[in-house]
């Protein structure tokens, strides 16, 4: 594409849009008003898109950064090792868990009973 092609109509409005994403996005942080923004781009380098043409062409140049920088900076890719320590958990044997029962709640009633007896065990053990 040449640069004579850029002077004028919406590729022109885009890439006027991309040129001063930078300074736009600045100003954006400072919480300088969208409208403000739109106005000044009008003015002073010949931006000639409605308010919401603004909008979405602002929106499509920040996504298209966005994927410029994921493509150039990919994600560490997850081998499976983890660099925390493990974490200290009790290891129940096989032969223990068989000897456990465990009861589902099947409904609210065995539900409420279930913490009921755990309530009384807890303080139980609280008690010691």
């Amino acid at each position: 594409m040449a640069l004579n092609d850029l002077e004028s109509g919406e590729k022109a409005n885009a890439y006027r849009v991309r040129k001063h994403l930078e300074e736009i996005e600045a100003a954006i942080e400072r919480r300088v008003p969208i409208k403000a923004i739109h106005a000044e781009m009008c003015a002073s380098n010949g931006l000639t898109l409605t308010l919401e043409a603004f909008k979405t062409t602002l929106k499509r140049a920040r996504g298209a950064k966005r994927k410029e920088t994921t493509q150039a900076n990919p994600a560490p890719q997850d081998d499976g090792v983890t660099s925390q320590s493990p974490i200290d958990t009790d290891v129940v044997t096989s032969q223990q868990a068989e000897e456990t029962p465990v009861k589902v709640a099947r409904n609210r009633k065995d539900l409420k009973a279930q913490r009921a007896k755990s309530a009384a065990d807890f303080e139980k053990t609280d008690d010691s």
